[in-house]
């Protein structure tokens, strides 16, 4: 989508703290105050905010703390965080949860990946080099936000 969006429009896009190209994070950071700098970083005062998952909880956070910065609002896959959701049963653990606790407590990148492909790529189109890229730099994320971990 991204050279559909810069033939017409300026567009930031930038890597959160232990995703794609970006270190992981060594001190506590707020994903919403990270967004923030990158707007002042480049003088933004008003924008149009689009993001997928914690991305666009980021900017939804941005839309509800300051709305008169945000012009338009696109999510994607995006939860809603902080939103009191009714109590909903203790789901059974699943294989698949199962799977990731055992990568995870291996320090399993490639365990991750796997159980990653299995919930969120078993779609059409499948497991190009993209979307494995895409879920190893999840991996790599999960174990930068989660001390003492690999």
């Amino acid at each position: 989508m991204l050279p559909a969006l810069t033939a017409a429009y300026r567009v930031i896009r930038y890597d959160a703290r232990g995703f794609g190209r970006s270190p992981a994070p060594t001190v506590k950071y707020s994903l919403y105050d990270d967004l923030v700098a990158v707007l002042g970083h480049y003088g933004l005062d008003r924008v149009a905010v689009t993001g997928c998952s914690q991305g666009g909880a980021t900017g939804l956070a941005l839309a509800v703390e300051q709305p008169g910065r945000v012009a338009a609002l696109v999510l994607l896959c995006t939860g809603v965080p902080g939103y009191p959701w009714a109590d909903e049963p203790e789901a059974d653990e699943s294989e698949l949860d199962a799977e990731h606790h055992r990568a995870f407590a291996a320090g399993d990148v490639d365990g991750l990946v796997a159980v990653s492909a299995k919930v969120w790529a078993a779609g059409a189109g499948g497991l190009t080099p993209a979307v494995l890229e895409q879920l190893r730099s999840a991996a790599r994320a999960e174990f930068a936000r989660r001390p003492g971990t690999a």
